[in-house]
């Protein structure tokens, strides 16, 4: 069972690199995700840890959570 994770808001205005960026990212987290749910820990981390340098503040919040939750 997954942690509570916090919903982020996409709702914000953003550039159009920004957003090429923030949807990477959260492609990145729901990889991450998938990965845990196959029992993957090493390639989930390898993945959060990759959005906590990279990611939004929110994103980064999320890639703790999941790596708090290996």
């Amino acid at each position: 069972m997954l942690p509570f994770l916090p919903v982020i808001n996409l709702k914000k205005s953003f550039g159009i690199a920004d957003l090429s960026e923030m949807d990477e990212m959260e492609t990145k987290l729901d990889l991450a995700i998938a990965y845990i749910d196959m029992g993957d820990s090493d390639a989930a981390k390898e993945i959060a840890l990759e959005v906590l340098k990279k990611g939004t503040a929110e994103q980064q919040m999320v890639a703790q959570a999941l790596l708090d939750g290996l």
